[in-house]
């Protein structure tokens, strides 16, 4: 469930601008992410540590900071399932794959053993 939070307020950061660099205030990042100002500064320096994102504060009451974006959700959601799939974490992986059904079998079909062949007479 943690990382489907996650992957959901990075969405809420990226929408509005389609992942293309932003200048905003922490008040209307927080607002995006349904969240207090200091919980955003922390999904920020998390995201920023993962390598998802590269936020610059800028000093002082309503200063708006610069926000560029480095992964799409779309690829930070497949790397979570990957990971998710080498370490056994099923029950993530459904989670994650609730957002991108269509994904699932792309995804799943080198981890699965076997493979389906067609009879040759």
């Amino acid at each position: 469930m943690r990382l489907l939070n996650r992957l959901n307020q990075y969405q809420r950061l990226w929408q509005p601008s389609a992942g293309k660099p932003q200048t905003v205030t922490v008040s209307e990042l927080a607002e995006r992410c349904f969240c207090s100002e200091r919980h955003v500064r922390t999904l920020l320096r998390q995201a920023q540590e993962a390598g998802w994102l590269e936020w610059q504060a800028q000093s002082g009451r309503g200063k708006r900071g610069q926000l560029r974006f480095l992964v799409t959700p779309e690829s930070l959601r497949n790397a979570m399932m990957e990971q998710a799939l080498e370490t056994g974490k099923q029950q993530d992986v459904l989670e994650l794959a609730q957002l991108a059904p269509g994904e699932l079998r792309t995804l799943l079909q080198p981890f699965m053993g076997g493979q389906v062949m067609t009879p040759t007479y």
